[in-house]
């Protein structure tokens, strides 16, 4: 969360994902940002965003309330693959045994399907919008994923490296 307590790493892709679809408008009438948009020299959008949206920022993106309600809504559950790739490596890497990723990686799937604990009838679904209470309210269920994601979403924005 920032200082705000509006803004938390959660953000970050969407708001990449918004400038992207932004400039791709854009691109209609302005030729030039065609070839920046697929320029992968410095100077170009791909490698700013490498630069700019880690896997923190895909984990955190997946982990919002609100993006596994829009999703589901939308029918659109499934992660792209790089961003799954990304999750799982992020899991691997905050992960203290095998048997700890696995279980990270499963209640992973439940948030995002709604499974046990995470029935859509649940409480904290009521609290969508601010993922640092959804998620306190998971505590003492699913806690591999809630103890991870608690740290996430009170982690300061500008405190991750690439920012």
């Amino acid at each position: 969360m920032s200082e705000s307590g509006k803004s938390h790493l959660g953000h970050v892709l969407g708001r990449w994902k918004d400038i992207l679809k932004h400039l791709h408008a854009q691109s209609k009438e302005h030729k030039e940002l065609a070839s920046f948009l697929t320029d992968s020299s410095d100077g170009g959008f791909i490698n700013r965003y490498n630069r700019q949206v880690l896997d923190i920022h895909i984990v955190a993106y997946y982990l919002m309330p609100e993006t596994t309600l829009n999703d589901i809504q939308n029918e659109s559950a499934a992660i792209p693959i790089g961003f799954e790739r990304q999750i799982k490596a992020f899991f691997h890497r905050h992960s203290s045994s095998d048997e700890h990723y696995r279980r990270l990686w499963h209640q992973f799937n439940c948030f995002r399907t709604q499974q046990p604990p995470f029935e859509a009838e649940r409480q904290c679904w009521e609290e969508f919008k601010d993922p640092y209470l959804f998620w306190r309210l998971r505590l003492g269920l699913a806690n591999s994923l809630t103890t991870i994601t608690i740290r996430l979403f009170s982690a300061l924005v500008n405190s991750v490296a690439s920012e």
